[in-house]
């Protein structure tokens, strides 16, 4: 379960960083902080898959995931561009990855 989870937490990481680099190229006028709050997560939550300590993982990992749900809500807002399917089934990944930290977490 262990590896599963820094498996997917690093994938999540990859991707988060991937859609923030193409949003990037296609917008004129980019929110720079929010830019920097997305790759500033983004490193935490790659670092977070590569702790030795468990427990260290499993919090920072959960920090990294729900600074990208609350990131992600704020653009949406803050560019009057808020689709709620899209961040209902970002929700749902999100828990699922919590819950993958949680299982670790508590099982040590």
């Amino acid at each position: 379960m262990e590896i599963v989870s820094r498996f997917l937490l690093l994938l999540y990481a990859t991707l988060m960083f991937i859609a923030i680099t193409v949003e990037m190229r296609h917008e004129q006028d980019v929110n720079r902080v929010y830019i920097a709050l997305v790759l500033i997560f983004n490193l935490v939550t790659a670092w977070a898959s590569i702790f030795n300590s468990v427990i260290t993982f499993a919090v920072v990992g959960a920090v990294g995931v729900v600074g990208f749900q609350l990131l992600a809500i704020y653009a949406g807002i803050d560019a009057g561009n808020f689709h709620l399917k899209h961040h209902l089934v970002r929700l749902i990944i999100s828990l699922m990855l919590l819950g993958f930290l949680w299982q670790i977490f508590i099982s040590r």
